[in-house]
């Protein structure tokens, strides 16, 4: 009655098979409810699943592989912002071999039918948060790595100080960079979805041979004093 009267989970059809299962089959009482249970769970993902953010738990196979396309797919295809310290760039997923497997995603999350009763009560009170299963392209996300070269590797620059006429000009340093493809291509396949900002990619930093305090001292010392009061310049034999 509570299935199929009061909690609508089951047809009076569907009630009468697993009754029907259980009397011809070993433990009656058990079989029935495990069947019964089966009826009721189908194919549906646990009642609390999550992938990648998207509530798809309740939700039969088919529904919840088309629920994760519609609103998890505009996020697939956004670029991944990237930064080695103060230099930005951006990574298409495409370009990167990136991208997600919604039929695997779901059944990771448990989706698909059992008679397990295990899977069955996880499906009826279970579930939890995962995440979408990715398909990448190691060979093509390598490459599009290997092309942030161009805006992420830097030699470094010397300081310097020069004079426009009387006004001292002076050049700041700058540490050189070089990107650490390995770990960027960990880190991109990690922050794919999850994160929330710029993906912080790390680099080998080459310090410059002068430093600004080297040029201030330059400055200081002899530029500033140089051009501080008129030069009196004398030539012999005038």
């Amino acid at each position: 009655k509570g299935l199929v009267e009061e909690g609508h989970w089951l047809t009076t059809a569907d009630f009468l098979t697993a009754i029907a299962v259980g009397m011809v089959t070993p433990g009656p009482v058990m079989t029935a409810a495990t069947f019964a249970g089966y009826l009721v769970a189908g194919d549906k993902l646990p009642k609390k699943a999550q992938i990648s953010g998207i509530a798809v738990g309740g939700l039969h196979r088919s529904e919840a592989i088309d629920k994760l396309t519609t609103e998890l797919g505009p996020r697939t295809v956004e670029p991944l912002n990237l930064t080695v310290r103060d230099n930005q760039a951006q990574l298409k997923p495409a370009d990167a071999g990136i991208a997600v497997d919604y039929a695997q995603s779901v059944d990771a999350a448990g989706g698909g039918k059992s008679l397990n009763p295990v899977r069955i009560v996880k499906v009826l009170t279970g579930g939890s948060a995962t995440d979408a299963v990715l398909v990448v392209d190691d060979a093509k996300l390598r490459g599009a790595v290997g092309n942030l070269t161009a805006p992420f590797n830097h030699p470094p620059v010397d300081a310097a100080v020069t004079y426009h006429g009387t006004k001292i000009k002076q050049k700041h340093a700058r540490a050189g960079t070089t990107l650490q493809q390995d770990s960027a291509v960990v880190l991109i396949k990690k922050g794919f979805l999850k994160a929330t900002g710029p993906i912080e990619l790390p680099a080998d930093i080459a310090e410059p041979a002068i430093t600004d305090e080297e040029a201030d001292a330059v400055v200081a010392s002899f530029a500033k004093p140089a051009v501080a009061a008129p030069v009196k310049v004398t030539v012999s034999g005038a």
